[in-house]
């Protein structure tokens, strides 16, 4: 039988609303779970995961660019897990544009995804720290859906199917969802889709949640952080607090940007920090303005830093809090996604009918703190969908009190589970 997930404590949910006309394949007998409720469960076993290098880097880079906001936070993994759901009933050119998005095909796709969320799941299991990850669909009561994409949900993302009666009673539809979001955050996030995202035309939602949270190999002492200046991306200078620690980081850096990572208590899990810089007369400046962060080599330097060797190093970095709640329908047209979102959608793999469906909202959360004992992230991602009617040292100790990219890193895979833009972290 299919097996799912446990939870983990990364939060992140994905959402796909879809109307789906009945009359394609034949229902699949319902069956009672005490922790969600009636499932279609399917009888396909969940694939095993298999060792493999994240290929999201791109797409992850490609987001976080479009995002305009000065503190922002994603989590491209948490995005691709409910696409990639998707992406199994999508064909033509809507299948053609989410493949050039995430750079590789859907069962490529399916693969890596199906073997990174195993790795997560891995981690939290291990219990150094709290990783969880949960994936869920819900479907209009009594709507049926194709076998093949019901295959495809259980094969690789270990999940079933929850009836659910949008067409009717869509509120209360979308206050379940936004409940299990909670659940599945640990309360970081209690609402993913907001008032009036569900409507009578919904039929089936597709989600993914993802939560972490973890204390540092060591430490810093909070005795030893203090407020000092930072400088924003345009030059601002704000009094932000500042911790200071000694301990075995990895650090790199390249002509435009340098970089370090610090563990978690779990050997699998780094925060890797990458700031841009640029050779000046005598050194190197380190307060330029971010820009993009594919200026400076999208994803790779997060790779270097990964790769490199851990040494003994005085650091220096903010404490900080950011938050992200925003439709992200406008940014994915901008990456080159836009069938999926007019009258041109195509996602007839769904189911054996021939409604047209587009997806009408990819409404994306995600909180994330740093401080002296670890750090805790949370993110959740809602897809809504409905019918048409090598130089010198530039710095001898990694000191990171200007602007600056972030990542929470799965370090065998490479994975960027979280990735976001500092520019002031004294905002509330």
């Amino acid at each position: 039988m299919m097996t799912r997930r446990t939870l983990f404590d990364l939060a992140a949910l994905a959402v796909v609303g879809v109307p789906l006309m009945s009359g394609c394949s034949s229902p699949i007998p319902p069956q009672d779970t005490a922790q969600y409720g009636t499932w279609f469960a399917k009888d396909v076993a969940r694939a095993p995961a298999a060792q493999t290098d994240s290929s999201l880097g791109p797409f992850a880079v490609a987001l976080l660019d479009e995002v305009d906001a000065a503190n922002a936070v994603v989590s491209p993994l948490s995005l691709a897990a409910a696409l990639g759901m998707l992406r199994n009933g999508a064909a033509g050119v809507t299948a053609s544009e989410l493949d050039h998005l995430f750079g590789s095909t859907t069962e490529q796709l399916d693969a890596e995804l199906n073997s990174v969320l195993q790795a997560l799941d891995a981690v939290g299991r291990r219990g150094r720290v709290t990783m969880t990850v949960a994936d869920a669909a819900w479907a209009q009561r009594g709507f049926d859906l194709s076998t093949p994409f019901l295959d495809a949900l259980a094969r690789w993302f270990g999940v079933g199917v929850i009836p659910s009666d949008f067409k009717t009673d869509p509120e209360s539809a979308r206050a379940a969802i936004n409940a299990w979001a909670a659940k599945n955050t640990r309360g970081l996030i209690d609402q993913i889709l907001p008032p009036g995202s569900l409507d009578r035309l919904t039929r089936l939602v597709l989600g993914n949640a993802v939560y972490f949270t973890g204390r540092w190999e060591v430490s810093f002492d909070p005795s030893k952080t203090v407020r000092g200046p930072f400088t924003g991306s345009a030059g601002q200078q704000v009094r932000a607090p500042l911790m200071h620690s000694t301990q075995k980081i990895r650090f790199a850096f390249g002509e435009t940007w340098k970089g370090a990572s610090i563990p978690f208590a779990d050997p699998d899990l780094e925060l890797v920090l990458v700031r841009p810089i640029v050779r000046v007369t005598g050194g190197w400046d380190a307060t330029r303005p971010l820009g993009p962060l594919a200026r400076i080599g999208g994803a790779a330097p997060f790779a270097k830093v990964l790769a490199a060797s851990p040494e003994k190093r005085d650091l220096v970095m903010p404490k900080w809090h950011a938050e992200l709640y925003r439709d992200l329908v406008d940014d994915f047209k901008k990456l080159g996604v836009t069938t999926l979102f007019d009258d041109q959608c195509d996602l007839s793999g769904l189911t054996d009918s021939h409604t047209p469906m587009k997806v009408t909202g990819v409404f994306h959360r995600a909180v994330f703190t740093v401080a002296e004992d670890g750090a805790e992230a949370a993110a959740v991602s809602g897809v809504v969908a409905g019918t048409t009617a090598a130089p010198a040292d530039p710095d001898p100790e990694p000191t990171f009190t200007s602007a600056l990219f972030y990542a929470i890193a799965h370090v065998p895979s490479r994975t960027l589970v979280f990735l976001g833009r500092l520019d002031d972290p004294a905002a509330p």
